[in-house]
Protein backbone atom coordinates (compact mmCIF):
# COMPACT_ATOMS: atom_id res chain seq x y z
CA UNK A 1 0.00 0.00 0.00
CA UNK A 2 0.94 3.36 -0.75
CA UNK A 3 1.63 5.91 1.70
CA UNK A 4 -0.28 9.23 1.61
CA UNK A 5 0.12 12.44 3.13
CA UNK A 6 -3.13 13.89 4.62
CA UNK A 7 -3.91 17.93 3.78
CA UNK A 8 -3.19 19.06 7.04
CA UNK A 9 0.73 16.88 7.35
CA UNK A 10 2.85 19.76 6.67
CA UNK A 11 1.06 21.37 9.87
CA UNK A 12 0.96 17.81 12.42
CA UNK A 13 5.12 17.37 10.99
CA UNK A 14 5.34 21.15 12.79
CA UNK A 15 3.90 19.98 15.88
CA UNK A 16 5.01 16.12 15.98
CA UNK A 17 8.74 16.97 17.35
CA UNK A 18 8.95 13.74 18.55
CA UNK A 19 8.42 12.46 14.57
CA UNK A 20 6.02 10.12 15.87
CA UNK A 21 3.51 8.63 12.96
CA UNK A 22 0.97 6.02 12.40
CA UNK A 23 -0.36 4.28 9.17
CA UNK A 24 -4.13 4.52 8.89
CA UNK A 25 -6.00 3.39 5.32
CA UNK A 26 -2.57 4.11 4.05
CA UNK A 27 -2.40 7.71 5.25
CA UNK A 28 0.32 8.92 7.34
CA UNK A 29 -0.89 10.38 10.47
CA UNK A 30 0.88 11.72 14.18
CA UNK A 31 0.10 8.85 16.81
CA UNK A 32 1.46 11.69 19.88
CA UNK A 33 2.20 15.39 19.83
CA UNK A 34 3.06 15.48 23.41
CA UNK A 35 1.27 13.31 25.42
CA UNK A 36 -1.88 11.05 24.91
CA UNK A 37 -3.65 11.21 27.95
CA UNK A 38 -2.80 15.17 28.17
CA UNK A 39 -4.36 15.09 24.43
CA UNK A 40 -7.71 13.34 25.66
CA UNK A 41 -7.83 15.32 28.58
CA UNK A 42 -7.64 17.99 26.38
CA UNK A 43 -11.16 16.84 24.53
CA UNK A 44 -12.55 16.86 28.03
CA UNK A 45 -12.06 19.72 29.42
CA UNK A 46 -10.85 22.00 26.68
CA UNK A 47 -10.94 21.26 22.95
CA UNK A 48 -8.57 19.28 20.34
CA UNK A 49 -8.22 18.85 16.62
CA UNK A 50 -7.92 16.03 15.33
CA UNK A 51 -6.79 14.71 11.66
CA UNK A 52 -9.92 12.50 10.43
CA UNK A 53 -8.69 12.41 6.73
CA UNK A 54 -7.94 8.62 6.97
CA UNK A 55 -11.50 8.15 6.85
CA UNK A 56 -13.14 6.12 3.88
CA UNK A 57 -15.66 8.37 2.01
CA UNK A 58 -17.34 7.66 -1.02
CA UNK A 59 -20.48 9.57 -2.63
CA UNK A 60 -23.19 7.34 -3.58
CA UNK A 61 -25.32 9.07 -6.45
CA UNK A 62 -27.57 7.91 -9.03
CA UNK A 63 -32.14 7.86 -8.66
CA UNK A 64 -32.07 4.07 -7.13
CA UNK A 65 -29.18 5.11 -4.47
CA UNK A 66 -31.53 5.38 -1.82
CA UNK A 67 -33.60 2.09 -2.45
CA UNK A 68 -30.05 0.64 -2.31
CA UNK A 69 -29.16 1.71 0.99
CA UNK A 70 -31.85 0.57 1.91
CA UNK A 71 -30.98 -2.51 0.89
CA UNK A 72 -27.11 -2.40 1.72
CA UNK A 73 -27.62 -1.00 5.39
CA UNK A 74 -29.32 -2.17 8.49
CA UNK A 75 -31.21 1.08 8.27
CA UNK A 76 -33.44 2.55 5.86
CA UNK A 77 -31.37 6.03 4.75
CA UNK A 78 -33.64 6.81 1.91
CA UNK A 79 -35.93 8.00 4.41
CA UNK A 80 -33.31 10.94 5.80
CA UNK A 81 -34.20 14.66 4.49
CA UNK A 82 -31.27 16.52 2.88
CA UNK A 83 -28.57 17.51 5.35
CA UNK A 84 -29.25 14.45 7.82
CA UNK A 85 -27.52 11.51 8.71
CA UNK A 86 -27.53 8.45 10.75
CA UNK A 87 -25.36 5.24 11.63
CA UNK A 88 -25.44 1.68 10.30
CA UNK A 89 -23.90 -1.52 9.64
CA UNK A 90 -23.70 -3.14 6.44
CA UNK A 91 -23.49 -6.76 6.52
CA UNK A 92 -22.46 -10.14 4.51
CA UNK A 93 -24.50 -12.34 2.56
CA UNK A 94 -25.03 -14.64 5.83
CA UNK A 95 -25.81 -11.51 8.10
CA UNK A 96 -22.89 -11.25 9.61
CA UNK A 97 -21.55 -7.69 10.53
CA UNK A 98 -18.86 -6.24 7.71
CA UNK A 99 -18.96 -2.61 8.72
CA UNK A 100 -20.02 0.38 10.23
CA UNK A 101 -20.59 3.99 8.69
CA UNK A 102 -22.50 7.11 9.07
CA UNK A 103 -24.43 8.10 6.29
CA UNK A 104 -25.73 11.48 5.12
CA UNK A 105 -28.10 12.67 2.41
CA UNK A 106 -27.15 15.34 0.29
CA UNK A 107 -29.32 15.50 -1.96
CA UNK A 108 -32.22 13.88 -3.64
CA UNK A 109 -30.11 11.30 -5.77
CA UNK A 110 -26.56 11.54 -3.84
CA UNK A 111 -25.46 9.94 -0.33
CA UNK A 112 -22.39 9.86 1.30
CA UNK A 113 -20.80 7.03 3.48
CA UNK A 114 -18.16 8.11 5.93
CA UNK A 115 -16.69 4.77 7.53
CA UNK A 116 -13.35 3.73 9.61
CA UNK A 117 -12.90 0.73 7.23
CA UNK A 118 -12.46 0.68 3.40
CA UNK A 119 -14.71 -1.84 1.42
CA UNK A 120 -15.12 -0.35 -1.78
CA UNK A 121 -15.15 -4.03 -4.34
CA UNK A 122 -18.13 -5.08 -2.19
CA UNK A 123 -19.68 -2.16 -1.71
CA UNK A 124 -19.23 -1.12 -5.42
CA UNK A 125 -20.37 -4.46 -6.37
CA UNK A 126 -23.23 -4.39 -5.02
CA UNK A 127 -23.91 -0.43 -6.55
CA UNK A 128 -24.00 -1.74 -9.72
CA UNK A 129 -27.40 -3.69 -9.73
CA UNK A 130 -28.81 -0.32 -8.46
CA UNK A 131 -26.93 1.83 -11.56
CA UNK A 132 -25.71 3.46 -8.67
CA UNK A 133 -21.73 5.33 -9.31
CA UNK A 134 -19.81 4.80 -6.37
CA UNK A 135 -17.04 7.64 -5.93
CA UNK A 136 -14.22 7.81 -3.58
CA UNK A 137 -13.46 11.37 -2.34
CA UNK A 138 -10.82 10.18 0.50
CA UNK A 139 -8.21 12.17 -1.27
CA UNK A 140 -9.84 14.73 -2.59
CA UNK A 141 -11.14 16.31 0.73
CA UNK A 142 -9.60 16.28 4.27
CA UNK A 143 -11.39 16.34 7.14
CA UNK A 144 -10.91 17.73 10.78
CA UNK A 145 -12.42 16.74 14.24
CA UNK A 146 -13.02 19.60 16.62
CA UNK A 147 -14.17 17.95 20.06
CA UNK A 148 -14.60 19.63 23.31
CA UNK A 149 -16.53 21.66 25.69
CA UNK A 150 -15.11 24.99 23.68
CA UNK A 151 -15.02 23.53 20.94
CA UNK A 152 -18.49 25.86 20.05
CA UNK A 153 -16.53 28.54 20.99
CA UNK A 154 -13.55 28.05 19.09
CA UNK A 155 -15.81 27.60 16.03
CA UNK A 156 -17.75 30.89 16.62
CA UNK A 157 -14.54 33.14 17.06
CA UNK A 158 -13.41 31.52 13.69
CA UNK A 159 -16.18 33.24 12.21
CA UNK A 160 -18.49 30.04 12.09
CA UNK A 161 -22.15 28.85 12.94
CA UNK A 162 -21.92 26.34 15.33
CA UNK A 163 -25.71 25.95 15.67
CA UNK A 164 -26.04 22.13 14.13
CA UNK A 165 -27.91 19.06 15.43
CA UNK A 166 -26.03 16.02 16.11
CA UNK A 167 -26.12 13.80 12.68
CA UNK A 168 -26.27 16.93 10.56
CA UNK A 169 -24.26 18.71 7.96
CA UNK A 170 -24.24 22.14 6.34
CA UNK A 171 -22.39 23.33 3.66
CA UNK A 172 -20.29 27.33 4.30
CA UNK A 173 -18.49 29.34 2.28
CA UNK A 174 -15.97 30.51 4.88
CA UNK A 175 -14.61 33.56 3.77
CA UNK A 176 -13.23 31.95 0.91
CA UNK A 177 -13.64 28.32 1.44
CA UNK A 178 -16.11 25.83 0.54
CA UNK A 179 -16.34 23.67 3.66
CA UNK A 180 -18.87 20.89 5.19
CA UNK A 181 -19.20 21.19 9.12
CA UNK A 182 -20.85 18.48 10.34
CA UNK A 183 -21.97 16.47 13.23
CA UNK A 184 -21.41 12.37 13.20
CA UNK A 185 -19.21 11.55 15.96
CA UNK A 186 -19.88 10.41 19.31
CA UNK A 187 -17.83 12.85 20.73
CA UNK A 188 -20.63 15.27 20.59
CA UNK A 189 -18.25 17.29 19.09
CA UNK A 190 -17.67 18.60 15.17
CA UNK A 191 -15.85 17.54 11.86
CA UNK A 192 -14.83 20.28 9.02
CA UNK A 193 -14.35 18.96 5.96
CA UNK A 194 -12.46 21.07 3.02
CA UNK A 195 -10.92 20.51 -0.34
CA UNK A 196 -7.51 19.22 0.10
CA UNK A 197 -5.60 22.35 -1.43
CA UNK A 198 -7.31 24.37 1.53
CA UNK A 199 -6.53 22.10 4.19
CA UNK A 200 -3.39 24.13 5.97
CA UNK A 201 -5.16 27.08 5.98
CA UNK A 202 -8.44 25.49 7.68
CA UNK A 203 -5.47 24.32 9.97
CA UNK A 204 -4.46 27.22 10.91
CA UNK A 205 -7.87 29.18 11.22
CA UNK A 206 -9.13 26.79 13.56
CA UNK A 207 -5.58 27.01 15.55
CA UNK A 208 -5.41 30.78 16.18
CA UNK A 209 -9.64 30.97 16.51
CA UNK A 210 -9.04 27.94 19.51
CA UNK A 211 -5.41 29.67 21.12
CA UNK A 212 -7.09 31.38 23.85
CA UNK A 213 -9.39 28.44 24.59
CA UNK A 214 -6.49 25.96 25.08
CA UNK A 215 -6.92 24.45 21.76
CA UNK A 216 -4.19 21.65 20.96
CA UNK A 217 -4.04 18.86 18.26
CA UNK A 218 -4.75 15.69 19.22
CA UNK A 219 -3.18 12.61 17.48
CA UNK A 220 -4.24 8.66 16.98
CA UNK A 221 -3.46 7.27 20.67
CA UNK A 222 -5.71 10.27 22.39
CA UNK A 223 -8.42 9.52 19.61
CA UNK A 224 -8.39 6.21 20.47
CA UNK A 225 -8.67 6.34 24.31
CA UNK A 226 -11.81 8.59 23.67
CA UNK A 227 -13.18 6.32 20.88
CA UNK A 228 -12.37 3.16 23.57
CA UNK A 229 -14.27 5.40 25.99
CA UNK A 230 -17.45 5.93 23.92
CA UNK A 231 -17.94 2.27 23.22
CA UNK A 232 -16.96 3.43 19.26
CA UNK A 233 -16.82 -0.41 17.58
CA UNK A 234 -13.27 -0.20 15.07
CA UNK A 235 -12.52 -3.14 12.09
Amino acid sequence: MNLRATPFHARAAESNRGNDWRTRNGFTLARIYSDAADEALAARTRACLADISWRWRVMLEGARAGEFLSRLATRDASKLEPGRALKALWLTDGGAVRGAAAIARYGKESFLLVSAGEDCDWITSAASRFDVAVRDISESEGGLALIGPYADAVLQEAGLDSALEPLALRKIFWRGLDITLSRFGEHGGFEIWCASDDGMIVWDRLMRAGASFGLQPAGTDAMDILDLEAGIARP
